[in-house]
C-alpha cells in the first residue's frame, strides 16, 4: 500500500493574523447576542463576505435596522445594503489616537 502525501495546509496572510484558509464574519445585537455567521475562504475579501452576512440577517431578522460596521466595510456595501436589502449600514471608526484594540461605541 503506497502512502499518500500530505501537505500543509497553505497559510492564507491577513491584516492583523495568519489564517488557516477561512474566516468568520458575525453580526450581534447591540446587547452582545449573536445574530448570524458566516464562515468563508480566506482568500475572499471582507467586503465580499459582508453581502452574505447581511443577507443571512436581513432574512432572519426584517426588523433589524440600523447596522453597526467596522471601517474596513466602508464603500459599495453600505449603498447595496440601502437599495437591495433596505437596510441602514452605519460605518464607526476608530479614532485615530487609537493604539491597538478598542471598543468601539455604536452610533456615535
Amino acid at each position: 500500500m503506497a502512502a499518500i502525501p500530505w501537505r500543509q495546509p497553505r497559510s492564507v496572510t491577513t491584516r492583523a493574523r495568519r489564517s488557516k484558509g477561512r474566516k468568520r464574519h458575525i453580526a450581534t445585537h447591540t446587547s452582545g447576542l449573536l445574530l448570524a455567521v458566516v464562515v468563508i475562504a480566506a482568500s475572499i475579501q471582507d467586503r465580499d463576505a459582508a453581502h452574505r452576512l447581511l443577507a443571512a440577517v436581513r432574512a432572519r431578522f426584517a426588523t433589524v435596522s440600523p447596522v453597526f460596521a467596522d471601517g474596513g466595510y466602508a464603500g459599495r456595501l453600505v449603498v447595496w445594503a440601502k437599495f437591495v436589502l433596505a437596510l441602514t449600514v452605519q460605518i464607526v471608526k476608530r479614532r485615530d489616537t487609537a493604539t491597538g484594540s478598542e471598543v468601539l461605541p455604536a452610533g456615535e
